[in-house]
């Protein structure tokens, strides 16, 4: 089942650097919760190798947008949960 939600930038993106920066991006869904993923750079991560962030080229609207899409996208949501239960023991039933 898709999921509806709205992206939410708590920040100016001309107060980042597109290439090497990271920045919170929030995500409400129509039932009201709020989840909130770190985006970075490839050369940010290199700095901050142990904190999770999806990461894109360049951080842009258009391009973390496209990112969420495929993360929200039923199958990428399906191993998401999978994955959590796996690392951290999660069951969500």
């Amino acid at each position: 089942m898709k999921q509806k939600y709205t992206v939410f930038f708590p920040f100016s993106f001309e107060e980042i650097d597109a290439f090497d920066d990271n920045v919170d991006v929030c995500i409400v869904f129509d039932t009201g919760e709020e989840d909130t993923l770190l985006f970075g750079t490839p050369k940010n991560k290199k700095r901050f190798p142990d904190v999770d962030m999806v990461l894109v080229h360049k951080l842009t609207q258009k391009r973390i947008i496209r990112k969420v899409k495929k993360i929200m996208a039923p199958k990428s949501l399906e191993r998401i949960e999978t994955i959590r239960e796996m690392w951290y023991g999660i069951d969500n039933n």
